[in-house]
């Protein structure tokens, strides 16, 4: 049984072979590939992800960006907190680039900013969802993924401000 988009119950196609088990695993790699998700959200995401368990995927996914930010610049807060502190404009734990001009200062506060968003539109009603309520299909998980990989390749730039 699986449920679907609507929050229904439904009966879904068991694999009976070997040769199944692998061609659905490889159509979802393949998928994770194919968008080039970042390793990081692999890490958090994976194994639920080839269960289609799109609900933990996604919210794992999600507070794997918190954890990552928390390695970065050495806070312990979660959320608005932590992306607030650590992307502070005038005492900022994490830097990528000097800040020395208008479009920097743009940058930096745009992934303070994705950050921030990716938490209000999907790890907040995650956490406050219950999984059967929560409308999700392979798509849209992946268009999150997308996105969580995305900000990802930003925190690969970033470095803790020296002497935090």
């Amino acid at each position: 049984m699986s449920v679907n988009s609507s929050g229904k119950l439904v009966e879904v196609s068991q694999a009976q072979t070997l040769a199944e088990v692998d061609q659905w695993v490889n159509h979802l790699k393949k998928a994770l590939y194919d968008r080039a998700i970042h390793t990081e959200v692999q890490k958090y995401c994976i194994k639920d992800y080839l269960r289609a368990d799109y609900y933990d995927a996604v919210f794992e996914a999600a507070k794997g960006l918190a954890e990552r930010v928390r390695q970065i610049s050495g806070l312990t807060t979660d959320g608005g907190t932590l992306f607030h502190v650590a992307f502070s404009k005038n005492d900022p734990y994490i830097f990528f680039n000097a800040m020395s001009t208008n479009s920097e200062r743009s940058e930096f506060a745009g992934l303070k900013e994705l950050l921030e968003a990716i938490f209000h539109l999907v790890r907040n009603p995650a956490a406050h969802t219950p999984k059967v309520n929560w409308k999700s299909d392979e798509t849209k998980a992946l268009d999150i993924l997308t996105l969580i990989s995305f900000a990802h390749k930003y925190l690969d730039e970033c470095h803790r401000m020296p002497g935090k």
